[in-house]
């Protein structure tokens, strides 16, 4: 590979697009490993092992029971340097037993792999991450890189609508249980929003067989944000963290979960409502309180003012750290 570091990852969506503009900022040249919907064979192992040994990587993958082989891959190929990205995913779940278990193999092997010389820089997108990784992260460096994008797309005139606009960007087929169930307790409580459906994974979910939802897919979702009335987003992915970024600079507010890192960066903005229990009552019963208070909420949002993050000091640090 010669100088180039090598990009693997898994579930990391945006943050890839991201990071390569950066890499491509500072002239470092990589190499790309995509391991999406795959495992990784032998004859595999073997191609990367004699690629990547003593070499320098960047992984970005979710810390969960698919990272430790990967991890245990890493130990023969003994890279010389590890930045390694911990996306949202929503398998982060501070109260599950098996996440700590996972933590604490993945500490181990990531210890294994400093004894043998190999030089490790954790880096986290949102708040949250870094907060679950704690145990983690003990006596290892890290930094922040923030990677949501502000950009303009091509929605516009087919979302106008005289009722208020609920969008849900959906990440998992259960979701989609989650919504037939809220529509249902909305109807039968009188209120019929109009509802737009955004697939936030890469995976074929397909859509709900109902004529009251508009299913689309798109990476490019400021003016579905800009028409929305509300914004819903359950599932953590980076995609989504992206979404929250997006809503708050339009002063839109979103329902979601502290297990996306910038809701809790911008939980006192007042456009942030956080359900801790996700069902169909209590997702119907969140929508109808905020859209009673909708006209506070908004014109609490546009005397705001929102500080982006940026993402050029972590940056500095990568590339410092991969020379």
């Amino acid at each position: 590979m010669g100088d180039k570091v090598a990009i693997i990852h898994r579930g990391c969506g945006i943050i890839i697009d991201i990071l390569k503009d950066l890499l491509n900022q500072y002239e470092i040249k990589y190499e790309e490993y995509c391991l999406e919907r795959k495992k990784i064979s032998f004859r595999e192992l073997m191609r990367i092992n004699s690629r990547l040994y003593n070499s320098k990587i960047i992984l970005c993958h979710p810390i969960n029971t698919r990272l430790i082989p990967l991890l245990k891959i890493l130990t023969l190929i003994k890279p010389r340097k590890i930045a390694y990205i911990v996306p949202p995913d929503p398998s982060h779940r501070m109260d599950n037993y098996i996440s700590r278990v996972i933590i604490y193999y993945t500490r181990t092997i990531l210890t294994l792999l400093r004894s043998l010389g190999t030089k490790v820089l954790f880096i986290f997108t949102t708040p949250y991450e870094r907060i679950y990784s704690t145990p983690l992260i003990k006596g290892f460096r890290y930094v922040y890189i923030p990677t949501y994008m502000i950009r303009d797309t091509g929605i516009k005139e087919p979302l106008h609508s005289e009722k208020p606009v609920v969008t849900f960007f959906i990440g998992e087929r259960e979701d989609f249980l989650l919504l037939s169930h809220t529509i249902r307790v909305l109807e039968e409580l009188g209120f019929k929003p109009r509802i737009i459906v955004n697939i936030t994974s890469d995976e074929y979910l397909g859509c709900l067989n109902d004529y009251r939802v508009i299913c689309i897919r798109s990476s490019e979702y400021e003016q579905l944000i800009k028409y929305s009335t509300i914004i819903v987003a359950k599932t953590p992915s980076p995609e989504t963290n992206n979404v929250i970024a997006q809503s708050i600079i339009h002063t839109k507010p979103v329902i979601t979960t502290m297990e996306h890192g910038l809701a809790l960066y911008y939980r006192d903005t007042g456009l942030i409502f956080v359900l801790e229990r996700w069902s169909g009552e209590t997702l119907a019963n969140s929508i109808l309180e905020v859209l009673n208070n909708i006209d506070f909420i908004k014109k609490k949002g546009l005397a705001l003012v929102i500080h982006e993050l940026k993402p050029d000091y972590g940056a500095k640090i990568l590339a410092s750290f991969l020379e």
